[in-house]
Parts: structure tokens; sequence; C-alpha cells
């Protein structure tokens, strides 16, 4: 087991705030993914953002972000990408594409509905 020191906390909630995977940090310590989680857990930083579920007519709640607080990396690239297709989707009359981005649309915003219940479930606990 690892004794944690004050500068490892901070190595780990610098880490997580750049964007890094739990797996990551736990490569760079040279400890287990599990020995990351219940170390953040017991440190409980400052939560994800929290948004809004977003729902397949919410485009306009895409960049809502709750008190400056920093969002998580994998929803941000997730509404990257419906920003995107939906800017496309208005300039395109090719169906099959359109028929794909929609697609596309629907499973990243199903994405950032699941990231958001397990983020909330996080903050509960």
């Amino acid at each position: 087991m690892k004794n944690w020191s004050e500068a490892d906390d901070e190595k780990i909630l610098h880490l997580l705030s750049q964007g890094r995977t739990r797996r990551q940090i736990a490569v760079y310590f040279g400890v287990t993914r599990n020995a990351i989680c219940g170390r953040v857990h017991r440190l409980k930083p400052e939560p994800h953002a929290t948004i809004e579920k977003v729902g397949p007519d919410d485009e306009d709640h895409l960049g809502e972000v709750s008190h400056g607080a920093t969002e998580d990396p994998r929803i941000t690239n997730r509404k990257k990408i419906i920003r995107s297709l939906t800017s496309a989707l208005e300039n395109s009359t090719d169906e099959v594409f359109r028929e794909r981005a929609l697609w596309i649309i629907e499973t990243k915003q199903s994405e950032i509905n699941c990231l958001l219940a397990v983020a909330d479930c996080h903050a509960d606990s």
C-alpha cells in the first residue's frame, strides 16, 4: 500500500485538472487504477461542471457550465463534435450524410447524458 504525500495529492489533482485519466495517473505513480480512484475519492476534488442533460432540441444549452467549474474533457469533446456536425448539416443536402450525422449527434448526446449520470452518482457518494 502506498503512503501518499501532500505532493502526491497535489500532483493527482493537477493531472486530473489537465484531463488525464485515472489509468494514466496510475501509470505515472506505478499503482493500480483503483488505488487512484480511491485516493481521488478521499481527496474529494471540486466536482466536474454540472450541466443539464442534453436532448435533441437543446443545442442552446451545450455551452452552459455552472459556477466556473472545469468541465470533463470527454463532455467538451463530444460537444465539439455535435457543434461541428450541426453546422455541417445546415449546409448539406446529401441525405445519406444527414442521416449519419443525425445518428452521430444522437449518440454523442446519449454519451454526454451517461457521463453526467455517472458524475452525479459520484457527487452523491
